[in-house]
């Protein structure tokens, strides 16, 4: 079912829960109302007013994919972006890795199966915009923070390359006002 996107920041800021089984219908609604949104390029659960540990993107083929309960177990190649999200209107400065290792666990045949992967680039970065929210870390509490406070456990393997930033989401032609998404990017 497609749901209505939470603006109440009252739920943003709440820690998420890990994901169960039981959480499969949530699932199907992130995705639903992912695939409902023109540019959009992933939403966290708790976005669609459920505090679980999901999150749903689209690949590059605009395929829909979703992690339950993801960890980002390792990130390298720190870069700056200012990025918007679908659930607030004002933009964001954070620091992005271009690779990241997550670990995460996947519904099959009604089971959780762990699973760990490498992402690079633009998926990389989707993926790590749809995680922060499910660790309480909505984007206006982070406004004016630096560096991004759930990148920071990574900072210290990270080797940085200095970058121009890259904006996403309010671009004009994004598809969406505020959010992250591919035709918003700039690539530094």
């Amino acid at each position: 079912m497609i749901k209505e996107l939470v603006k109440d920041e009252a739920i943003l800021s709440q820690v998420c829960t890990p994901a169960t089984t039981d959480d499969a219908q949530v699932a199907d609604d992130l995705v639903e109302t992912l695939t409902s949104m023109d540019g959009a390029a992933c939403l966290a659960a708790n976005q669609i007013g459920a505090t679980t540990c999901i999150i749903a993107y689209l690949d590059d083929d605009d395929q829909p994919h979703v992690m339950y309960n993801p960890r980002l177990l390792q990130a390298l190649g720190a870069f700056k972006a200012v990025e918007g999200c679908l659930s607030l209107e004002a933009d964001s400065k954070v620091t992005r890795f271009d690779r990241i290792k997550v670990g995460y666990s996947e519904l099959v045949d009604g089971e959780l199966k762990p699973r760990k992967k490498d992402f690079n680039g633009w998926t990389a970065q989707i993926i790590q915009h749809g995680h922060r929210p499910l660790q309480g870390q909505s984007w206006s509490s982070l406004m004016g923070k630096k560096p991004n406070a759930a990148a920071r456990p990574f900072a210290a393997r990270a080797q940085a390359q200095p970058r121009p930033a890259r904006r996403l989401g309010s671009e004009q032609g994004s598809g969406h006002k505020g959010g992250i998404s591919r035709q918003g990017s700039k690539r530094g």
